[in-house]
């Protein structure tokens, strides 16, 4: 009987954790699904109406401004309060190279140099397929 109550409590014990754990995980989740209404309602306050009318060449978006919000969004303001633009740290650019190994790059042309011509060589595959597919 000694043994039988041991096993409860160790289950229990077990379970609880596992509780704790989900009930941090949850948490968790909504304080980021607090954080991005957050930011959500900050623009939504300026932002009375959201239209696209994207074409496959062309990116076009309609924005209406609440009233008295208009004067607002001169220049480059009207970047930064609908979070358009952000800083980037380039003090750590490690990433994949072309050959698929990690390597740290020193800068941001670094990397252009480095990948454009690949990235050519593949639109040029991709052309290729694409007038293949057509003149079938």
């Amino acid at each position: 009987m000694g043994k039988t109550k041991d096993k409860e409590n160790n289950k229990e014990g077990k379970e609880g954790k596992e509780g704790d754990e989900k009930k941090k995980e949850r948490t968790k989740a909504k304080g980021k699904d607090d954080k991005e209404e957050k930011k959500k309602s900050k623009v939504e306050k300026w932002v009375k109406d959201f239209s696209e009318y994207h074409t496959d060449t062309k990116v076009y978006f309609s924005i209406t401004l609440s009233e008295g919000h208009e004067h607002d969004f001169d220049g480059d303001d009207a970047f930064k309060k609908l979070q358009l633009v952000s800083a980037i740290n380039t003090t750590n650019m490690t990433l994949f190279g072309a050959d698929g190994r990690i390597r740290k790059y020193g800068s941001v042309i670094e990397i252009l140099v480095q990948f454009v011509p690949l990235r050519l060589e593949f639109y040029g595959r991709r052309k290729a397929k694409l007038l293949k597919i057509l003149e079938y």
